[in-house]
Formats: structure tokens, C-alpha cells, sequence
């Protein structure tokens, strides 16, 4: 596994799972969401059927996890998370390399804010922080949308910058925090 994927890999891991972003951010709106992610990739009218079919699916079962009572929070995002690995393996039947590249990255830019948001939900922010922290994530989304797009990158290059964007924004978001949030916020960023 290249440096890259592995960098975008652990932020997943760090901020969550994609199902919960697409909930938090879209409200739930799945056709709002699946239009923005077929604009996105460019899809042609048949690429788009074909994702829209494997979209449905997909809302269904990630429904029915949301919905089970048996599963803690930890076995929902490892369901999710397997949900997301077999949606893209059927995804790769009809998308170009390129077009998968994209939809695993946005779908881990996606996990990354709502796993973000949650965390941040639990720190009682003003609305000034709130406000500013909402700007500030636009802003760290773009520069990774765009690092993704940059195909004159080396993986090595690529991995660099992300862990860079990626400390910048953490130490960007904790600097909006007082004292009290901050050590919380630490706590969350390492496990506690």
C-alpha cells in the first residue's frame, strides 16, 4: 500500500466512518449526496445508473447498521467501513482507475469531517468557534480535494503533504479551542 493511501487510511481511521458523513453532512439526503459525488466523478448516463442502482443498495444496508441494536459503535463503523470496501469492489466493474481513485478519496475526506464533527460536538463550542471551525474544514476539504487531483505527484510527495494538511488542521482547530476544550479535544485525538 502506497505512503498516500496509507496517510488517508489513518485519517480515516482517526476521524470515522463514511456512512456517518454522509448522514451529518447531507441530513440523511442520499440523492443530494449521490449527485454531488456523480458531478464529481464525471460520470457518463451509464456510469451513473450503475452507481445509482449500487447507491441504493448501499443506503439500504448502511440503514439496516445504523438500525441494529446488536452492534455497538465500534462494530457499526467496522460494518461501514466493509460496506464501503464492497460498494467500491463493485464499483471498479464499471468506473475507470481514475474515477475509483477519486470516489475512495472523497469517500475518506467524507469519514474525516463526520468523524470530526462529532468529536467537536462534544467540546460545547460557541457559535463563534463553531462559525470558524466551519470555515476552516471547507478550507482543509478543498486543499485535500485538490491534493487528490494532482496527478503530478509522487506517492512519497503526495504523503508528505497530507500529513502536513493534516497537523496544520488539528493544530488550526485547537488553537479556536480554550483551555478546557483543548485538553478534551487532545484526550480524543489520542484514544481517551
Amino acid at each position: 500500500m502506497n505512503r498516500f493511501k496509507t496517510t488517508l487510511i489513518a485519517l480515516t481511521v482517526v476521524f470515522g466512518a463514511f456512512a456517518t458523513a454522509v448522514v451529518q453532512q447531507h441530513g440523511g439526503d442520499m440523492a443530494k449526496h449521490f449527485a454531488e459525488m456523480s458531478k464529481q466523478l464525471g460520470l457518463s448516463p451509464t456510469q451513473e445508473k450503475q452507481m445509482k442502482e449500487q447507491h441504493l443498495i448501499a443506503q439500504k444496508k448502511m440503514e439496516a447498521i445504523q438500525a441494529d441494536k446488536k452492534l455497538d459503535k465500534v462494530g457499526k463503523e467496522k460494518a461501514m467501513e466493509q460496506l464501503h470496501k464492497d460498494m467500491l469492489e463493485k464499483a471498479k466493474k464499471f468506473l475507470t482507475a481514475e474515477q475509483v481513485k477519486k470516489l475512495s478519496g472523497m469517500h475518506q475526506i467524507q469519514s474525516a469531517k463526520a468523524h470530526l464533527h462529532g468529536m467537536l460536538s462534544k467540546l460545547n463550542l460557541n457559535a463563534d468557534q463553531k462559525k470558524e471551525i466551519e470555515l476552516l474544514t471547507k478550507e482543509i476539504t478543498a486543499a485535500f480535494e485538490k491534493l487528490l487531483d494532482n496527478n503530478s505527484l509522487t506517492d512519497a510527495q503526495r504523503n508528505e503533504k497530507a500529513q502536513t494538511l493534516h497537523k496544520e488542521a488539528l493544530h488550526k482547530i485547537y488553537e479556536l479551542l480554550n483551555p478546557d476544550q483543548q485538553q478534551e479535544f487532545a484526550k480524543m485525538l489520542h484514544g481517551g
